[in-house]
């Protein structure tokens, strides 16, 4: 497969994701799909995941908007803005802020991924890393959305100690 190929095919998943349809996105997951989330232990196989994903994902609603793409013939790399809407009073704090949003709010995060894939093209492994420490658009994450993918949604940055901080949970 080429890098060309993947990145098409990643074009395709982020679409997918965005329509916050679990069963369209997951058809690029391999069976045997894991995924490696901050503040989480690995989760493996589809069946595995989902349930975690439908569940976190009832109290928010995100989009990626990716800034950087980097891809070989089976591996690619994505940083991310990542909007969020929160959609029902969160239980639990937001792993990178400590914050508990409530319904209504909406927030962006920065998030880099590295995915693996098979000769199917379909994704076998995802590694999220959430930027936490000391953030700054000059350390290395882009903040710019890419040519052809949405552009972020006006709304707030998650603030950490007065810089703007990111991470958190996406596929």
């Amino acid at each position: 497969m080429s890098p060309s190929a993947l990145e098409a095919k990643f074009r395709e998943y982020v679409a997918a994701w965005n329509t916050h349809d679990f069963d369209k996105f997951s058809q690029y997951w391999a069976e045997d799909f894991h995924c490696h989330w901050p503040a989480c232990p690995p989760m493996y196989g589809r069946e595995t995941v989902l349930p975690l994903l439908r569940g976190g994902l009832a109290y928010m609603r995100e989009t990626l908007h990716p800034t950087f793409l980097v891809c070989s013939d089976r591996f690619l790399a994505m940083e991310s803005r990542t909007h969020v809407e929160v959609l029902q009073d969160m239980q639990d704090p937001f792993p990178f802020d400590g914050k508990i949003y409530k319904k209504g709010e909406a927030f962006v995060y920065s998030v880099i991924v590295h995915y693996e894939y098979n000769d199917d093209l379909l994704i076998t492994t995802f590694r999220a890393f959430g930027e936490v420490l000391k953030p700054d658009g000059g350390e290395g994450v882009q903040r710019t959305v890419l040519p052809g993918f949405d552009p972020i949604p006006e709304t707030i940055s998650l603030q950490v100690s007065g810089s703007e901080t990111s991470g958190g949970t996406t596929v």
